[in-house]
């Protein structure tokens, strides 16, 4: 459904009583409060009161795709790209997955909303309606599926380094978490298919929480941040996704050519384990030891009873020690 008409109506300064939203928009009071209803199933805050309307509680900003391009620095990678915004899917990773072998490389598909995003090992992804960023990119290799070791690494850089042009000192929590404070501001997401030995593609998501009602961060199940608890105000949203864009396009190009190589020193500058104590799980099996970085295939690297040992599968838990 197209909420944007409505979305136009409640950024006004003042509320609108219902009686006035069904006149603008031409259509019943009952079809405008069940539009309402699932904005706020959406994650929207929408005011009302009785004899005062309804009112967005917080100012709005909705994805552009003129401004987005308009606010890229590198022309190829602008006009290069194919982009498309959608107001509410399932997934946009899921979209382009279904998708993929009929569209071109670097498709970049972003969302205002998603009814079920993913986050990492299925867990579901909370991002009220407008908030943040939430988008995937399509992106096609020459090499095979192994050639791909590194990946999601060397886009949390790119990610990073995109943030930090606007002034947001993150961290990388390997292999695909994005800190602040310790707090986790989003993550990515990667899928992948094709041949073993080449050609294959990969399907990158991204999810940034942008503002977070207390009712979306009460469903989150770890310690979360935002980026207008972290700014101390709301972001310029055309102007993120612009950098997010372009930084990771640049960054898929230059994996493309050199893989993971490129990234690992970079990586680095980011890591939010090295040198803490570390718990790491994979299915019924932990092991505790100091993180000591990455190698140059991406894998963790952990120093367990002295000896050094590399994971490329699991999750990791950085474990508070007491002094």
């Amino acid at each position: 459904m197209n909420f944007v008409p409505l979305l136009q109506q409640l950024s006004a300064t003042a509320p609108v009583s219902g009686e006035a939203l069904a006149a603008a928009l031409n259509i019943s009071r009952a079809a405008v409060w069940k539009q309402i209803e699932q904005l706020r199933a959406l994650g929207l805050e929408i005011a009302a009161g009785a004899g005062r309307g309804y009112q967005l509680a917080v100012p709005l900003q909705l994805l552009d795709a003129g401004r987005i391009r308009a606010a890229m620095h590198n022309r190829l990678l602008a006009d290069a790209m194919q982009l498309q915004i959608e107001p509410v899917l399932a997934s946009t990773s899921g979209q382009l997955l279904a998708q993929a072998t009929g569209l071109p490389a670097a498709t970049v598909l972003l969302a205002e909303a998603q009814t079920a995003g993913r986050g990492q090992r299925g867990r579901a992804w909370q991002s009220p309606f407008a908030s943040g960023f939430l988008g995937s990119w399509l992106w096609r290799f020459e090499r095979g599926l192994a050639s791909l070791s590194g990946l999601s690494l060397a886009l949390g850089v790119a990610v990073a380094e995109a943030l930090a042009e606007l002034g947001i000192a993150v961290q990388l929590k390997w292999p695909n978490d994005i800190w602040v404070a310790g707090r986790k501001l989003g993550g990515l997401l990667i899928d992948a298919g094709g041949e073993s030995q080449g050609p294959c593609y990969a399907v990158v998501g991204l999810g940034l929480n942008g503002r977070l009602p207390t009712a979306t961060r009460l469903r989150i199940d770890q310690p979360s941040t935002d980026l207008t608890q972290v700014l101390g105000q709301m972001i310029d949203r055309n102007r993120l996704a612009a950098g997010l864009i372009e930084h990771v396009l640049a960054a898929l190009n230059e994996f493309a050519e050199c893989g993971f190589a490129a990234f690992e020193s970079r990586f680095a500058a980011f890591d939010a384990l090295a040198r803490r104590t570390v718990t790491v799980q994979i299915g019924s099996m932990s092991c505790d030891g100091q993180a000591a970085g990455v190698d140059a295939s991406g894998r963790l690297l952990v120093v367990v009873a002295g000896a050094l040992r590399a994971f490329d599968v699991g999750e990791v838990r950085v474990r508070t020690v007491r002094a």
